[in-house]
């Protein structure tokens, strides 16, 4: 009986051993789990602090080369100058885009205008459209200048900086329709490259084609 008794205290002992060994196993287990959690967690929120500083700093440049884009475009009153009855519809698929217009007044009686869709959005287009303004103003410096040679000067100066000659290089380009217009005689000299013109007369329409390659 007292073999039995002690049996059974032994037996007990040993129970509340493992239960007291299992226990701690589970406790060391959750503060495990819980601490891998929480690293996680603090290395998951550095990572969006991170994520967040730079998504900041590169909206904030977008927004800049925003800004610096808008300078580019030509104001309303500048225009209506010459064409009183003139209204501009400018909307770009994104915040920096290569969709552009730009006017150039060369005298009381002439000036050019012109309307572009760079092939490319985002940073390609903006930087496209940036050099596609600066070349409009180089090549029309010219009075006497015909829309088609400013088409042709400015094909070959994109493919001259953008080394579009070598495989493997840019093939970004410019579609683009460029005006000249005699406010005098009512006349205008049109050229187009993949943009073409519709002329409105008289509650006629009228459409122009372009070349089907665009310049670059």
């Amino acid at each position: 009986v007292r073999d039995a008794k002690i049996y059974v205290q032994e037996s007990k002992l040993n129970q509340e051993k493992v239960l007291r060994i299992g226990l701690v196993a589970g406790l060391l287990l959750v503060l495990s789990i819980s601490l891998s959690v929480f690293y996680q967690l603090k290395d998951t929120q550095k990572k969006k602090i991170v994520i967040e500083s730079q998504n900041k700093k590169i909206n904030e440049s977008i927004n800049y080369a925003k800004k610096i884009q808008d300078t580019l475009l030509p104001p309303v009153e500048l225009i209506s100058e010459k064409m009183s009855d003139i209204f501009i519809y400018h909307q770009a698929k994104a915040k920096v885009s290569g969709d552009f217009y730009w006017f150039k007044k060369l005298n009381d009686d002439k000036s050019f205008i012109a309307c572009v869709d760079c092939i490319g959005q985002g940073v390609l287009g903006g930087f496209m459209s940036a050099m596609g303004c600066v070349l409009l103003d180089k090549f029309t410096e010219q009075e006497d200048i015909s829309t088609s040679a400013i088409l042709e000067s400015l094909n070959d100066e994109i493919i001259k900086i953008l080394q579009q000659t070598e495989s493997g290089q840019i093939q970004e380009g410019l579609g683009m329709s460029v005006c000249k217009i005699d406010h005098k005689n009512s006349k205008i000299d049109f050229s187009g490259a993949r943009n073409g013109i519709v002329i409105i007369n008289e509650g006629k329409a009228e459409r122009y084609k372009a070349d089907l390659f665009p310049v670059g």
